[in-house]
């Protein structure tokens, strides 16, 4: 990855993270103080190598199998996962150094 294109993708998760949680020394405004929290579901796309969708797929088969049922939607998975990242500190740590490894 080339510099200039790692400082984009630092830029940018650093306007995600300042957007994400608040500043406690920023007093909040009237206008966000009384907007009602949003309650549909966000929408993500997420691109895959053919071979990372392959075994994506063949992990929800076995997963089905598993756990005796028809299927185990691909979206089923990735909500757990993101569930599991915000709660598990020790998964956490393990997708940062990945994802330190991957970026680097």
């Amino acid at each position: 990855m080339s510099p200039r294109r790692r400082g984009d993708l630092a830029a940018r998760a650093a306007a995600v993270t300042a957007h994400a949680i608040p500043d406690p020394a920023t007093p909040t405004t009237r206008a966000s103080a009384t907007r009602a929290p949003r309650t549909r579901p966000v929408r993500i796309t997420v691109d895959l190598a053919p071979l990372a969708h392959r075994e994506l797929r063949a992990w929800c088969a076995d997963a089905a199998v598993r756990l005796e049922v028809p299927t185990v939607p691909a979206a089923d998975v990735v909500r757990v996962l993101v569930d599991l990242v915000a709660h598990d500190p020790d998964l956490a740590d393990r997708v940062r150094a990945a994802l330190a490894d991957r970026l680097g």
